[in-house]
């Protein structure tokens, strides 16, 4: 008896959970059905269309017209993300040829809709649940997986076609960040030759050099080497550099031949005089790491890439997303400064340079 009545109890609780279900539907048909009302109210008569028939064709039974109505078609357009069907006038003229709308033509413009569908997939709106993100109107279409896809891409491409024509002459180019790959290094160096100057990352020389010691060792020479880096003159700092480099030498070889490679590239903010001002920012990659953890959080979201087309939207699109958060770098007001301290120093080299071929 007891067993039958919690059955009954959970028939009845599930009846009303269905109940509410349902409810729940109806309403949201009916705000949208509303919103659809409201919409096409406000909206000009035919969604504007009629009144570029008029323009053509003059008013209903007139000659005045160079065009004549010619019916109506099936048509749809956006509103706000899907399509909606409706009735479009047809127009032709007096020799028989169809004339396309332009308001029409407006209408069906997918730009908008595309940065609008862009937008909420890079801010983490998945493509194949859209449709339930989406305040579906009734009889409407254009919000299925596939479609929400081509727009995207559409979209995405736009994007980097902007990216990859951006123009640079505009910008006062100081300084360029790179995360230490050969190639960037020597595209660098052809691209920009003897202007080119290059600070390489101090947190990745000091890990390099003690990844090769002993652990109980680890902690000593991170230590030293963190001290070396921070004294602020160039004769300073390589001084203390070198007697570690001659400590290394009968500890572990690996180590100082780590050490020695590009060592001069490391404290090239301190040759040029800037260290104290401009270090905090540039002496390591701290900064592109920080777009690499944003870029991670759009593009963290991709299961599978499809091509190398498909990486290359993605991540121009998520860095002009990023770009307005960017912060200019602590210690900015230092950059004419640290322009003027490496043509200075470029000129002496170059004399140097001319004095010895003389």
């Amino acid at each position: 008896m007891k067993k039958r009545q919690e059955i009954r109890v959970e028939k009845l609780a599930y009846r009303e959970r269905t109940k509410v279900k349902i409810t729940n539907q109806k309403e949201r048909v009916k705000v949208q059905t509303e919103m659809v009302k409201q919409a096409k109210a406000e909206a000009p008569t035919d969604w504007g269309l009629e009144s570029e028939v008029r323009k053509l064709a003059g008013a209903w039974y007139g000659r005045e017209g160079k065009h004549f109505r010619w019916g109506k078609n099936p048509g749809w357009v956006y509103m706000g993300e899907q399509k909606v069907k409706m009735e479009v006038p047809r127009v032709r003229s007096k020799l028989g040829e169809e004339k396309a709308l332009e308001s029409y033509r407006a209408m069906q413009d997918p730009k908008v809709v595309d940065a609008v569908t862009l937008s909420r997939v890079i801010l983490g709106i998945s493509q194949r649940k859209y449709e339930r993100a989406a305040l579906s109107v009734p009889e409407s279409f254009g919000i299925k997986h596939s479609s929400v896809s081509r727009r995207f891409v559409r979209a995405s491409a736009y994007k980097l076609r902007a990216f990859l024509e951006r123009d640079l002459s505009p910008y006062d180019i100081v300084a360029i960040l790179l995360d230490g790959a050969k190639g960037l290094k020597k595209g660098i160096q052809k691209v920009f030759g003897p202007k080119a100057w290059i600070q390489r990352c101090q947190w990745h020389k000091r890990e390099n050099v003690v990844s090769y010691l002993n652990k109980g060792e680890q902690e000593v020479y991170r230590h030293k080497l963190q001290a070396a880096y921070e004294e602020p003159t160039y004769e300073k700092a390589k001084g203390r550099l070198l007697a570690i480099h001659r400590e290394l030498e009968f500890v572990n070889l690996s180590a100082a031949a780590s050490l020695e490679e590009g060592l001069e590239e490391t404290l090239t903010l301190h040759k040029l005089g800037l260290f104290p001002e401009l270090g905090i920012s540039l002496k390591t990659t701290n900064m592109l790491e920080n777009v690499n953890r944003l870029l991670e959080m759009t593009t963290g979201r991709v299961n599978y890439w499809s091509s190398s087309g498909h990486r290359q939207r993605w991540i121009a699109t998520a860095l002009l997303e990023i770009e307005p958060r960017l912060r200019p770098i602590k210690g900015c007001r230092f950059l004419p400064a640290l322009r003027h301290a490496m043509r200075r120093k470029t000129m002496i080299i170059q004399n140097e340079h001319l004095k010895i071929a003389a």
